[in-house]
């Protein structure tokens, strides 16, 4: 995996933004509170310092805490414009991947839950660090549930 860029340092930062914690929107300071508004190939919302493109996120992440984020942060309701501080969090590779929503070859598949013909239920199977939770459930409402539940359990 590549090396993520190095942001700037936090006093950088401080001096051309504002954060809105209740929006989780950096401000330009010099544009009288314009919301800075772009995006990353990936979708997520980018932005410029001294002509080098960063990822908001983990510019929010470092113009809070005053130092460079881990690997990965992730977004806890998986909503990739969702930054407001509560709803990041610093995790491992692992982690990452079992907060993704639909598995990117397979977008129709929801990760965690399947269909199951043979006992014409819907199975939740959530492993995590050797532990595994699994569950059959009337409805995809009901596996939703569990799944979000299992996780929860497993990370905290």
């Amino acid at each position: 995996m590549p090396q993520r860029k190095t942001l700037p340092p936090a006093q950088r930062l401080w001096e051309l933004y504002d954060y809105k914690p209740l929006t989780g929107e950096l401000v330009l300071r010099v544009k009288r509170g314009r919301p800075v508004k772009s995006t990353t190939k990936r979708l997520y919302r980018g932005v410029t310092v001294d002509g080098v493109s960063y990822q908001s996120h983990r510019v929010i992440w470092k113009w809070v805490h005053g130092q460079e984020p881990g690997e990965f942060l992730d977004h806890i309701n998986r909503n990739k414009h969702d930054n407001r501080i509560w709803n990041l969090r610093e995790v491992t590779s692992g982690e990452n991947i079992s907060n993704k929503d639909h598995h990117e070859k397979r977008p129709w598949s929801t990760k965690g839950y399947h269909w199951a013909e043979c006992v014409g239920r819907w199975k939740v199977r959530v492993n995590w660090k050797g532990k595994m939770r699994q569950k059959n459930c009337a409805t995809e409402e009901e596996a939703q549930y569990w799944v979000r539940k299992f996780r929860e359990e497993m990370w905290n």
